[in-house]
């Protein structure tokens, strides 16, 4: 991690590299005593390919080299950046016991704080990584080659957008691998919506008249499923003991209807599909499941001017006028992550949310 700080104290300067270096791990922490050579230090390191990864402000400093202090120069600073689209995490560390809107954090700088063990606490959830993976479709041994690619700490979360199963050879694999990784958070996709009422009535031992006594409804849900994929699973899910099918189900029912993060200062919402019936002004929790595992994006369309929509569903190669089917697609703050898995020209793709950095498997 490579930190600005934007500090007129040399005290306060040493205590907080010293408090990165010793506690955090923090090797590159640079101090900078005013507003206008601080922006020029940013824009100098963004040229050269080494940007900052963090800045630390406090609000009273000068705007330039030999002025007055100025009371308001962090919140100017924040300001300016703003303005500029930069996306660089501000930690707002002042003695002003104050909110700001649109930084990261803010620590008040106290005697009587505990702001080294904020400050630690912060620069070290900053360094957690987020990764995106969707539509693994039955494709265990894609899925345990890009896990080992993807440099996954223990702090550090992959979110799977849905489709884990159906279609391909080894969905329960794939599942149960899942399960006993607590950095993967699943997501609701439209395969798992479809299989879980069906999933939990194959739950106990099949009696020969099983088909006759489902209902109309149960039929219906059969058949769709089955349709679309599900043969494969059922299969596979009846080899399981009774015991590990109960968890499987249980496990389908955690699946998270949606993710939402803020990543370097930018918000993310990560869903299966589209925004079925979308407004611009509808949050994110006002969604139901089914309101995001079905509708597919429309890569042609700004959803959003300040949320960037990470989604699965659509495969790649799918998406008119996109240059590289097969791999990761980005455009008007959209990210398409599902590559067709288990398809001609396909492959399982995952993306590090924090860097841009993708991963495939094929």
């Amino acid at each position: 991690m490579k930190v600005l700080n934007f500090e007129d104290s040399v005290y306060k300067a040493n205590a907080i590299r010293k408090i990165l270096g010793n506690r955090c791990g923090v090797a590159s922490v640079e101090q900078v005593s005013n507003v206008e050579d601080g922006l020029k230090m940013l824009k100098d390191a963004e040229n050269a390919g080494e940007p900052f990864n963090l800045i630390i402000t406090d609000m009273h400093f000068p705007m330039r080299s030999g002025a007055i202090s100025d009371t308001e120069a962090g919140e100017k600073l924040v300001q300016i950046l703003q303005a500029q689209g930069n996306q660089t995490n501000i930690i707002v560390c002042s003695s002003r016991n104050m909110k700001l809107p649109g930084v990261y954090g803010c620590i008040w700088y106290s005697e009587i704080s505990d702001w080294e063990e904020e400050l630690c606490d912060l620069v070290r959830e900053m360094e957690q990584m987020i990764y995106a993976m969707s539509d693994i479709h039955g494709q265990y041994e894609l899925f345990r080659n890009l896990m080992e690619q993807i440099p996954l700490g223990k702090d550090d979360t992959l979110y799977v957008l849905g489709d884990v199963v159906d279609r391909g050879p080894d969905s329960m694999n794939t599942l149960q691998y899942m399960m006993t990784n607590p950095n993967i958070i699943p997501i609701m996709g439209n395969h798992e919506l479809m299989a879980l009422p069906c999933l939990k009535l194959l739950v106990s031992e099949l009696s020969k008249d099983f088909l006759h006594k489902l209902s109309s409804q149960a039929h219906q849900s059969f058949a769709e499923w089955t349709l679309n994929g599900g043969i494969s699973t059922i299969q596979e899910f009846l080899k399981l003991p009774k015991e590990e099918r109960r968890q499987v189900v249980e496990y389908i029912e955690s699946f998270r209807p949606y993710g939402k993060k803020i990543i370097n200062n930018g918000e993310y919402w990560l869903i299966h599909a589209g925004l079925e019936h979308f407004s611009e002004s509808r949050r994110l929790e006002e969604y139901s499941v089914e309101e995001l595992v079905w509708k597919r994006t429309d890569f042609d369309i700004a959803y959003f001017k300040n949320i960037t929509v990470v989604s699965g569903h659509t495969p790649t190669q799918n998406i008119l006028g996109n240059s590289r089917p097969g791999y990761i697609f980005k455009k008007n703050n959209l990210i398409a992550i599902d590559c067709g898995a288990g398809e001609n020209n396909g492959r399982l793709a995952a993306i590090c949310l924090d860097t841009g950095e993708e991963y495939y498997a094929e």
